[in-house]
C-alpha cells in the first residue's frame, strides 16, 4: 500500500474513533507508519484527505458522456444514464459511508464538499459545451443542475439503504418521481 493510501486509511480510522477536530496530523502519520513530512507531501491539511485532486466520480461521468454522446442524444437522458453507470460509490461503500459521516459532522467539511460539487458541475458543463452538446448554454446549465439535484437525492437514498446499488437508487428516483412531475 502506498503512503497516501496508508494515510487515508489511518485518518479515516482516527476521525471515526476520535473525531475530526480531535485527531492530529502527528497521530495520522504515526498510525500510517510515516513521518509528518510525508503527510505534507501528500496533503496540505487534514481536510485535504477528503478532497483529493483526482475526482473518480467526475472521471466516470465524463468518460461515459464522451463514449456515448451522439448529436441526436437527449442531454437529460445522456446525463441521467451517466449517473446510472457510476460505480465509485458501490465499489467503496464502507469508505463512502465513513467519509459522509465525518463530513456531515463538521461544518467546514460540509462547505468544502459543496464547493467540490459545484466545481464538478462546472467542469461537466464545460465538457458538454466542448462536445457541442447544445448551442444553448442556459439549457446545458439547467439540465446539468437538475441532474446534479437528482444525484444528490439518489445519493442520500443510497446512503440510507444498504440493499440497493447507486444505479438502483437513481432508477427509483427516475421512475417514482421524474415520470410524475407534471401530475
Amino acid at each position: 500500500m502506498k503512503s497516501k493510501e496508508k494515510l487515508q486509511h489511518a485518518a479515516m480510522s482516527l476521525f471515526t474513533r476520535n473525531g475530526f477536530d480531535q485527531t492530529t496530523i502527528k497521530e495520522i502519520a504515526s498510525l500510517a507508519g510515516v513521518t509528518e513530512r510525508t503527510f505534507f507531501r501528500q496533503f496540505k491539511d487534514k481536510a485535504d484527505i477528503f478532497f483529493e485532486s483526482k475526482n473518480e466520480l467526475l472521471d466516470e461521468l465524463t468518460s461515459y458522456i464522451e463514449e456515448h454522446y451522439q448529436e441526436e442524444s437527449s442531454l437529460f437522458d445522456l446525463l441521467l444514464d451517466s449517473l446510472k453507470e457510476v460505480q465509485v460509490f458501490d465499489q467503496n461503500r464502507e469508505r463512502t459511508l465513513m467519509r459522509e459521516q465525518i463530513i456531515q459532522s463538521h461544518s467546514d467539511l460540509i462547505e468544502r464538499e459543496l464547493l467540490k460539487l459545484y466545481d464538478m458541475k462546472q467542469l461537466l458543463i464545460q465538457k458538454l459545451t466542448e462536445l457541442n452538446v447544445s448551442d444553448d448554454e442556459v439549457k446545458i446549465n439547467f439540465v446539468t443542475s437538475v441532474v446534479f439535484q437528482i444525484m444528490d437525492i439518489a445519493y442520500k437514498e443510497w446512503l440510507k439503504n444498504e440493499n440497493i446499488t447507486f444505479k438502483e437508487s437513481v432508477t427509483v428516483i427516475q421512475e417514482n418521481y421524474l415520470t410524475n412531475l407534471s401530475k
